[in-house]
């Protein structure tokens, strides 16, 4: 009950719990007002009860007996919803895409170099069987 009461009062009681926050949730402005209940209520509890109360105290009554109603402050609330800004997917995406802008390296410069290494070496072969002179050497400029 005091626990309840402390939460209502909007005390932090999971302060020490180490909880994520909620992604959706509604927070209401509770305010908590308590008092005793009057003798005229416990006499009118006693006689308007199908239960019967012969061995129940009036004291027993006003302590173990409670009255609720609930009030709302404002008729407007706040809600809250939160979700996750970058996922997975989005940091990888990102953290390719300054690569590929920072670097200059992309699948396109790939090619190129395989392309240009392939190409060299058949030319430098195709250079070096054909030609007696210059001892098989090959050079690229």
């Amino acid at each position: 009950m005091k626990l309840a009461m402390q939460e209502a009062a909007g005390d932090k009681v999971t302060e020490g719990c180490r909880c994520l926050p909620a992604c959706d949730s509604v927070k209401y402005e509770a305010e908590l007002l308590k008092s005793p209940l009057s003798k005229t209520i416990t006499r009118h509890f006693r006689r308007n009860s199908s239960i019967v109360l012969d061995d129940i105290t009036d004291t027993r009554i006003e302590y173990e007996i409670a009255k609720l109603e609930v009030n709302y402050k404002n008729p407007q609330f706040s809600s809250l919803s939160r979700s996750e800004l970058f996922g997975v997917t989005d940091f990888m995406a990102n953290c390719g895409g300054l690569l590929g802008l920072f670097l200059g390296f992309s699948f396109l410069s790939i090619v190129e170099i395989l392309y240009y290494s392939t190409l060299s070496t058949y030319e430098c072969r195709s250079t070096a069987s054909t030609s007696t002179a210059g001892g098989g050497a090959c050079t690229t400029a």
